[in-house]
């Protein structure tokens, strides 16, 4: 896995589904994994969205997921909802 890949994890413990909403474009992308909570290993990429401006992203919160850092120097701003 990329340097670049923030460590894949879970919000919270308990059912809950991820909203993301993305204030501004950027190049750090987000990375859904097809592995769920307590697994141990190297997961693999379910889907890989690109944060765009306005964007609106939902998925089940007990999928790994990991924020890419921006390859260049613009902030990556997202806001994280956990609805339960």
């Amino acid at each position: 896995m990329s340097n670049n890949i923030n460590f894949p994890h879970v919000d919270a413990e308990y059912p809950h589904d991820v909203l993301l909403y993305y204030i501004n474009d950027s190049d750090g992308d987000t990375i859904i994994f097809n592995e769920k909570k307590g697994f141990c290993g190297t997961p693999t990429i379910k889907q890989t969205i690109k944060p765009k401006k306005g964007r609106l992203v939902m998925f089940n919160g007990h999928h790994l997921h990991a924020g890419e850092l921006p390859r260049t120097n613009e902030k990556r701003l997202v806001l994280n909802i956990n609805i339960t």
